[in-house]
């Protein structure tokens, strides 16, 4: 549990403050659950390939003893295959292959939530109420993984509604204003 905390010291914590400090973004306000992924990547990306690189090379001890390690009969070292290792040693293919596991789930994330945020990120210019909708249906695809949801969220941001209020408005005022004058 100890490499766990102390590798979040080393990573997380370290981007947290200056998404927090450095870019002057506040929790809740700019770093909310739904972008945490997005904003923390780095951090968290460096977070899970220490505590990987901890736990596969860092402890293990004195595994074998010195009689295991001696080759018995006519076998010889040179006869085996790059990736038996020798008791107590790294084992080289395992950490080689649990590194390409963590960064292709990784990356896969990463392309998985920017396609994600492909609505939110079309519906910045509209108004405050589609985006929040907008918003609302990619978290209800995202919590569900039903895509009609975001798929509705793309056609809802991608359609830019008229302003209606503006020119009733304007209208409103010519008429108060012409009203004024004629008394």
């Amino acid at each position: 549990m100890m490499p766990f905390l102390i590798s979040a010291l080393v990573t997380i914590l370290p981007d947290y403050i200056y998404r927090r400090y450095g870019q002057g973004k506040r929790p809740g306000k700019e770093i909310t659950l739904h972008n945490f992924w997005y904003e923390l990547r780095w951090g968290l990306i460096a977070w899970i390939v220490l505590v990987l690189l901890i736990l596969l090379l860092g402890g293990g001890g004195d595994v074998g003893s010195a009689e295991m390690t001696t080759v018995n009969g006519n076998a010889s070292a040179n006869d085996l295959p790059f990736f038996i290792t020798a008791p107590g040693h790294t084992d080289g293919l395992l950490v080689a292959v649990a590194l390409s596991l963590v960064l292709v789930v990784l990356g896969l994330g990463l392309l998985y939530f920017r396609i994600q945020a492909w609505p939110d990120r079309l519906a910045r210019g509209a108004t405050k109420v589609q985006l929040q909708i907008v918003g609302i249906l990619g978290l209800i695809s995202l919590f569900t993984f039903n895509n009609i949801y975001w798929v509705a969220g793309l056609v809802l941001a991608s359609i830019r509604f008229p302003d209606f209020v503006t020119p009733l408005k304007d209208m409103a005022k010519a008429l108060s204003k012409s009203s004024e004058t004629k008394t």
